[in-house]
């Protein structure tokens, strides 16, 4: 399958990575008081959120987590990170702790990239498809050959799972110097088999755009089996639960999210007022963004009911998000620009999101349909 075909099959996901490439400035949709549709019974958790804007000011010397350790020579191979919270700028990538590491790739060409507990750095390029493996002092370990640019870090980021271009499933683990091949999916015209989710390092879910379909492990590949259609956007890091989307008459464009429970193989938790959920580190809220064109129109953070708890609300007709991810488990990453002036503003803020920071800032920066100032961990 040819990458414009792949890049197709990308832009009909919805993915919560929002980094396609195509189409024409976003049109926002009005976020709803709260959501509808809500069942379910586990536990609560609390926070709110008010307005965030794209601000033009001076850098923050400041950390994603609070280490002043500079540069990358202070850096220990066999030092365990939680792979969140990694932020890529002009080669240099800033880990959540403050630790740089230089890195030989082009900003522009990275649409995601990931950080194993071990400190290795997974990086796939579209020029060509390559997949990069960097140690962790920012040497290059290893390139792969893949199918798309799309990887799947596991809940605990202790793995990543790609797709090779005859559908093989590979899975790079923390404790392992390779990846291994885990099993291989046949596509199905006209779709091509892409990752939705990565339970753990032996098990992996692949689907084919709109639904997942298989689940793969050591045992072999094999239907999954769902009480509804439905595509895993993301997994607890317990795998109790899953984060879904389903089409849903409520919402054409996006369908409606929910909270699956595959023990007892049931959607527990369903809202029409979001797409694309994330489970925080700690798997107590979830992070739920749609939009267009490769930008962010809507975010908000939920509770395990799927109540809304805090939102992003655009204060101005430019004001978009290219990306928002978790830092941590009471901490997001955002990274707000303006598509008419073209500023750019990396920040830190809390489950409120009142309590933000500026950390970095770029002016005259590029056009965010087409690239990221500041690509972001999975």
């Amino acid at each position: 399958m040819t990458e414009e075909s792949f890049v197709r099959e990308l832009e009909r996901r919805a993915d919560h990575a929002f980094d396609g490439t195509h189409g024409t400035p976003i049109t926002f949709e009005a976020v709803r008081s709260k959501a509808h549709g809500i069942r379910r019974r586990r536990r609560t958790a609390a926070a709110g959120a008010v307005a965030a804007a794209v601000a033009v000011a001076i850098l923050v010397p400041t950390v994603w987590g609070g280490s002043d350790r500079p540069g990358s020579e202070g850096i220990d191979p066999a030092t365990t990170t939680t792979g969140h919270g990694a932020v890529l700028h002009d080669r240099t990538l800033t880990l959540s702790d403050g630790t740089t590491v230089p890195l030989d790739v082009d900003d522009a060409e990275v649409q995601q990239l990931g950080v194993l507990t071990d400190g290795r750095i997974i990086v796939p390029t579209n020029q060509p498809n390559r997949l990069r493996v960097f140690g962790p002092a920012g040497e290059l370990r290893a390139e792969y050959s893949i199918g798309t640019t799309l990887i799947r870090m596991s809940p605990t980021n202790d793995a990543v799972a790609w797709m090779e271009g005859d559908g093989s499933v590979m899975v790079l683990s923390s404790d392992s110097p390779e990846p291994v091949e885990l099993g291989t999916v046949e596509a199905q015209d006209p779709s091509y088999p892409l990752i939705d989710a990565v339970v753990d390092s032996q098990h992996v879910l692949v689907g084919d755009g709109n639904t997942t379909t298989t689940e793969v492990t050591p045992d072999g590949v094999r239907p999954l089996t769902t009480s509804e259609p439905l595509r895993v956007t993301d997994v607890s890091p317990d795998g109790d639960l899953w984060a879904v989307q389903y089409a849903d008459d409520a919402d054409p464009q996006f369908g409606c999210a929910g909270l699956y429970e595959p023990m007892a193989a049931r959607i527990v938790a369903r809202s029409c007022e979001t797409a694309n959920l994330t489970f925080s580190p700690e798997g107590q809220h979830l992070l739920g963004a749609r939009g267009d064109n490769a930008m962010i129109g809507d975010a908000a953070v939920f509770d395990l009911d799927l109540g809304v708890v805090g939102r992003w609300e655009s204060a101005d007709r430019g004001d978009v998000l290219k990306s928002v991810k978790w830092l941590d488990a009471e901490h997001l990453l955002v990274v707000e620009t303006n598509w008419k002036d073209s500023s750019w503003a990396l920040t830190r803020v809390d489950l409120t999101w009142s309590d933000r920071a500026v950390l970095d800032t770029v002016e005259n920066g590029g056009n965010p349909e087409m690239m990221n100032e500041f690509p972001l961990s999975e």
